[in-house]
């Protein structure tokens, strides 16, 4: 039950905040977890199979005090199954941005095509409308990043991504 609550998390999480890989955090789940807790994270690692979801070998899942960064990394038990949940993912943030996108393209249309018929109040609403889905789509190509490394996957603030990193980067 736990998993199945966590997933759906990490689904709605993907669905609204994805953005390109670009950073990469520390994937030695043990550093990382040193890291996080000493950056103030609330931690877990789950390694124990009736603990995790089929294909998984090990997942940490960190999040900041106010819950506003988080880190999930998932290390899968072959290269091939990563893969395919990174494509997954992949495919749910470009829905998403064309989502987003499209729905811009839609009240543009209508206060270019349909103004006559609208009142100022209702122009006003779709303007709303328009400067919210921009900022959506801002937020959707900025926040969240994820990407994938052999059997390793993950999603995560660039903040909570960089805050996995910590002690490797004091260290050197």
């Amino acid at each position: 039950m736990k998993t199945k609550i966590l997933a759906l998390i990490m689904i709605v999480s993907m669905i609204f905040v994805f953005t390109a890989c670009s950073a990469k955090p520390e994937l030695n789940f043990d550093i990382a977890k040193k890291s996080l807790e000493e950056a103030d994270y609330e931690v877990e690692i789950l390694d124990d199979k009736d603990e995790l979801d089929i294909g998984e070998a090990e997942k940490l899942m960190a999040y900041s005090e106010d819950g506003d960064d988080f880190i999930y990394i998932i290390k899968y038990e072959n290269t091939k199954y990563a893969k395919l949940v990174f494509e997954i993912l992949q495919q749910k943030y470009e829905a998403e941005i064309k989502a987003i996108e499209l729905q811009i393209k839609q009240i543009k249309c209508i206060l270019e095509k349909f103004d006559i018929d609208l009142s100022s109040s209702e122009i006003d609403r779709y303007e709303d409308e328009l400067k919210e889905l921009y900022a959506e789509l801002e937020e959707a190509k900025e926040e969240v990043n994820f990407g994938r490394k052999g059997k390793v996957v993950w999603l995560g603030t660039d903040k909570a991504i960089e805050k996995s990193k910590n002690l490797m980067l004091e260290a050197n």
